[in-house]
């Protein structure tokens, strides 16, 4: 459904900082339904404050295009990690579950999300 791609945040007196933008695919931008899930998941999103979940800075649109820019997060992404393992050295056991239990922590804030009135959202992750 989208792309995701780091970039430069840039500002006044040199301000600088590195993000991630999450574009609905080019091919899908005229398709409501698509544009929608990507503006639903900017919207509830913002509302999680979690350290396991990454912050929402914008949401926009250029030129046709619908766009989150989010918190940059440094480091191997998951999936090496476990295809690594597959190769070679796993990960011992008390990282593996550090990394259980910090993705359980996030899936949880976002459980238990109320929306900005309080009322409860319900929010089941549709990736994991």
């Amino acid at each position: 459904m989208a792309e995701v791609q780091l970039a430069i945040q840039r500002g006044p007196a040199g301000f600088e900082k590195l993000v991630v933008v999450k574009l609905v695919h080019e091919n899908l931008a005229s398709q409501k339904s698509f544009v929608d899930m990507l503006l639903d998941e900017a919207r509830i999103a913002a509302l999680v404050k979690h350290p396991n979940v990454v912050d929402i800075y914008d949401l926009g649109e250029v030129d046709g295009r619908y766009y989150i820019a989010m918190e940059y997060l440094e480091g191997e992404p998951l999936l090496s990690i476990l295809r690594a393992g597959r190769e070679g050295p796993r990960l011992d056991v008390m990282s593996t579950a550090r990394m259980i239990a910090d993705t359980a922590e996030g899936l949880d804030a976002a459980h238990e999300l109320r929306s900005l009135a309080g009322e409860a959202l319900e929010l089941v992750h549709h990736d994991v």
